[in-house]
């Protein structure tokens, strides 16, 4: 889940603009040192809903994706941004696939060169830290619903 998943979580994180109040996860490391299938029910104080899935071990195609749930629209995205399908009422749009231009990779150089200003902010950081440290505590309590910023003990 921290793996690849760390970029969905980070993307939600970025999107969503909300705080993670609660969450439950499960996480199976199949007898190795890192969780390899992780699934997380999450609710933030926005009060959306978020659900993650980490499939370490998934079949060739098998890939990233964030899909938004609206009462009349389903956006879904590639997490890299090669892509983005949309339906509003019931009907499709085309896919709309984009060319990758500006790649984590070139963002952190170009930051690192003083030509961009850091786009990541420490609100989502920190954001994004707290989530993470939730996840694994739920799953060591196998899936107890537990507070993001500590407030359920």
């Amino acid at each position: 889940m921290f793996d690849t998943g760390a970029h969905m979580m980070n993307t939600v994180c970025v999107l969503a603009d909300s705080e993670f109040v609660k969450l439950s996860a499960f996480m199976n490391d199949r007898g190795r040192a890192v969780d390899i299938a992780t699934a997380v029910a999450a609710r933030l104080a926005n009060g959306a809903l978020a659900t993650f899935s980490a499939a370490g071990e998934g079949p060739k195609g098998c890939a990233s994706a964030i899909t938004f749930f609206y009462s009349r629209a389903i956006v879904r995205i590639d997490a890299w941004g090669a892509w983005r399908e949309v339906a509003v009422n019931g009907v499709a749009e085309p896919r709309e696939t984009l060319e990758i231009v500006d790649t984590p990779m070139r963002t952190f150089l170009a930051v690192r060169e003083g030509k961009l200003d850091n786009p990541s902010t420490v609100a989502n950081g920190v954001r994004f830290a707290r989530l993470w440290d939730a996840i694994k505590l739920s799953a060591s309590r196998d899936g107890e619903a537990v507070a993001v910023n500590g407030a359920m003990n």
